[in-house]
């Protein structure tokens, strides 16, 4: 799934054995340097994607409720899913 959508920072495809496959997604955000946890900022990879795919997100919490964005996750899913083997 990270070859056909690139701007994920992590995600992880669980439904061995279903007649589906679900996905849980997360982009690049910012990472407080004195805290060392993630913050709500987009970075890199992830915002120069949401800007190309005419987002205005520069967050994750936007990103999340952006129609764009859920449409391209989507569509890399699919794209993605090509190459998947279902044993179900």
């Amino acid at each position: 799934m990270k070859k056909a959508m690139s701007y994920l920072s992590n995600c992880v495809v669980f439904g061995e054995r279903k007649p589906y496959l679900g996905m849980l997604v997360s982009l690049c955000v910012v990472t407080d340097p004195d805290a060392m946890k993630p913050t709500d900022q987009l970075e890199g990879v992830s915002m120069q994607w949401a800007k190309r795919v005419g987002s205005k997100a520069t967050t994750y919490s936007a990103a999340k409720q952006g129609e764009v964005i859920k449409r391209e996750i989507d569509a890399g899913l699919k794209k993605g899913a090509e190459h998947v083997i279902s044993r179900s």
